[in-house]
Order: C-alpha cells, then sequence, then structure tokens
C-alpha cells in the first residue's frame, strides 16, 4: 500500500509529458497540470467514487485503463501486474473483465476462449478452478508471463483503496455472485457495475442500489437512479457534447478512440482508453482548478467519515 499517496482520492498523479509515469514517453498537453504530486490528506481510504466524480472540474475526466492495462506496456490484460502496473504510477481506474468456470469460481478474463491471451484452451466458460491453476497468462504481444489467471476477490484486494474498478460482466458470471463479493470486501463505493441495456442495469440497481452503474446513454429516463448513474456514450466520446436534458445524472462514460486527446471536456467524467500511458490519470486538471478541486475532496471526505 502507497503511504501517505493514498489520500482523499490516491490524488497522486503524473500530470506532464515527460513525467515518469511509465517507461514509455507522454505527449506534452496544456490541458495537464506541469508539476509533482498532489497528496490530499493522512489518511489512507480513497474517497467515494461518487464523490471523486462530483468533485472534479467540469473540463476534467478520470481516465480508466480497459482491461486493466495500457496495451504499451506489454503486460497481460485483467492481470495482477496489469492493476498492479497502474497502482504504481498513480492511475486511478481500471476496467476489468470478470468471468466464471463451470464451478463457479470468479476470476478475470475477457476473451470466450482461452487461446489468445493464455496458454488455455477452448471456451472458458467450460474450465473449472482447478484449470486456473495452470494456465499461464500472455501479452497481446505474445510475451508469456509467470502469472495464473487473476481471481476476481484477489483482484479486489489489490484494488482497495487504490482503485476504482469499472466491473464488465461475461456471460458466465452471476451478477449477484460478483455483487456479493464486492459487498463483502468492502468496495462497494469503488466500483462501476456496467450494464449494455437497460435491463441489465436495472437488475444490477435491485442486486446494488447504492454502487454506481454504467448504463446505456440512449436509455435516460426509464426508471435508473440518476444520481448513481453514469451514461455510456460509445466510442468517440471525445466529440460528444452532453445534452442538457442528461445533468441529472452523475456525468458520462466512454471509450476514447485510439489515442486521441481530448479537448476540454463538459461532459465527465469517465474516458476508457487502451493507451492509459498517453494520458495523466485526471485529464483537465490544471493549475487554475486544481485548488478547487483539492478543496472539495478535502471538504466532502470529512463529511463521508462523519456518517
Amino acid at each position: 500500500m502507497k503511504p501517505a499517496l493514498i489520500s482523499s482520492l490516491t490524488l497522486s498523479f503524473a500530470l506532464s509529458g515527460a513525467l515518469a509515469l511509465s517507461a514509455c514517453s507522454q505527449k506534452t498537453s496544456p490541458t495537464t497540470l506541469e508539476t509533482g504530486n498532489v497528496d490530499m490528506s493522512a489518511d489512507s481510504q480513497m474517497a467515494s467514487l461518487k464523490t471523486a466524480i462530483s468533485c472534479l472540474p467540469k473540463e476534467a475526466a478520470l481516465m480508466a485503463a480497459h482491461r486493466g492495462v495500457s496495451e504499451d506496456w506489454d503486460l497481460p490484460e485483467n492481470s495482477a501486474s496489469g492493476l498492479q502496473r497502474l497502482i504504481d504510477e498513480n492511475y486511478l481506474v481500471a476496467e476489468i473483465d470478470v468471468a466464471s468456470t463451470k464451478d463457479g469460481t470468479l476470476f478475470l478474463f475477457h476473451d470466450g476462449v482461452w487461446e489468445d491471451t493464455s496458454t488455455g484452451k477452448g471456451p472458458v466458460s467450460a474450465s473449472t478452478s482447478q484449470d486456473l491453476d495452470k494456465i499461464l497468462l500472455k501479452s497481446r504481444q505474445g510475451t508469456l508471463a509467470s502469472e495464473r489467471p487473476l481471481r476476481f476477490g484477489d483482484a479486489l484486494d489489490i484494488a482497495k483503496d487504490q482503485l476504482y474498478l469499472e466491473i464488465d460482466f461475461k456471460s458466465s458470471a452471476p451478477k449477484d455472485e460478483v455483487i456479493e463479493i464486492i459487498k463483502e470486501k468492502g468496495m462497494g463505493d469503488q466500483v462501476i457495475l456496467i450494464a449494455y441495456t437497460t435491463e441489465q442495469a436495472k437488475e444490477l440497481q435491485a442486486l446494488a442500489p447504492n454502487m454506481v452503474l454504467s448504463a446505456p446513454g440512449e436509455d435516460q429516463g426509464l426508471g435508473l437512479k440518476p444520481e448513481n448513474t453514469l451514461l455510456w456514450m460509445g466510442r468517440g466520446i471525445d466529440s460528444v457534447t452532453r445534452p442538457t436534458d442528461t445533468l441529472a445524472y452523475i456525468g458520462m462514460v466512454g471509450h476514447l478512440s485510439e489515442t486521441t486527446r481530448p479537448g476540454p471536456l463538459r461532459q465527465g467524467k469517465i474516458l476508457v482508453t487502451d493507451f492509459p500511458n498517453e494520458f495523466p490519470p485526471i485529464w483537465g486538471l490544471t493549475h487554475d482548478n486544481s485548488g478547487t478541486y483539492e478543496t472539495c475532496l478535502s471538504e466532502k471526505k470529512a463529511s463521508e467519515r462523519q456518517k
């Protein structure tokens, strides 16, 4: 666990083009800070996700690592090493995929078959928990890693007070069991539950009424709690202007087109990318707005502790 770096939001972040966020070089941008780390408080508990989002300046967004890694890192996606790299380099959000073996072990894996990104063979859903102890992961570049598929509970342990997690449910993963483990780990205020249809969103809201959802943007106004809902706007969110009738919702979430640099954002609040190493953890945080952001986080974090 990081020392005092894990502040109200774990708001230690890389903020300039040449900053040592990763081994890869970064592009400079006038919208990012050019200073070092910002420490918010001495306590080691992250602010709730809703607090982190609500305090963001209107032109800022949290960058989320798609499949829990950057494609440039030559590390397996949905892996312990990928999540730890994000933490070590001060990123704040990871999108992960949760699947299940046929005997009920929840673990992280995206594809429906093992072949492309592991030494496994055949359908993932036909595997057993014992199979997980034999399979090794590979990066997208084909590099064999010395790690096994990551159990979901272990992923939550790694992320606890370190990362916010977007949870993508694979078809083999029972939503109620995934949510139960999140609750057992005390991570309910640190996750986003992804739904691809309004029906899925309503099911997740019934199972976890206080957790944040990502729901299809076109299905707004159909019975979801706007104060707990992010609207999913798909790819190319960098070119989307947020309609005024969505302002009751927490914000918008979407996938950047490759390494497109987003302009000043008016819709926020989560931007998913395959190349987080190309961006600072909080896009659009500047010298002018960072002080207000820090103050908001400190005040709301103190209020959370009193509840």
